[in-house]
């Protein structure tokens, strides 16, 4: 299988990225489990909405998992750890109006 790859499979001088989401458990234990070959996880544990004012909200805050946070660190204390902000499409022109603000 593909995750019996992730055993053998070594690139010692490229940066690995693994992007997660909330809804695959799996993808945390890998994770964590091959920490140690990774430099960046980047988590989707939030979400960018509009209130009916067209406000900008930030939610699934919930979604952060501190449990994990403090398990990869301690599986490889040098890995970055970049959260990701889920953008739906009905929200994106928003959001970049909102983030052209503060660039």
């Amino acid at each position: 299988s593909d995750i019996d790859l992730i055993d053998t499979i070594n690139y010692p001088n490229l940066e690995k990225l693994v992007f997660l989401t909330p809804w695959n458990k799996q993808g945390y234990e890998l994770s964590t489990k091959y920490a140690h070959k990774l430099h960046y996880v980047s988590p989707c544990w939030y979400s960018f909405e509009t209130d009916s004012k067209g406000e900008p909200i930030f939610e699934n805050i919930h979604n952060y998992n501190a449990t994990f946070h403090d398990e990869i660190r301690k599986a490889n204390p040098k890995i970055k750890v970049v959260p990701r902000i889920y953008v739906d499409a009905k929200h994106a022109a928003s959001f970049f109006k909102g983030i052209g603000k503060l660039i």
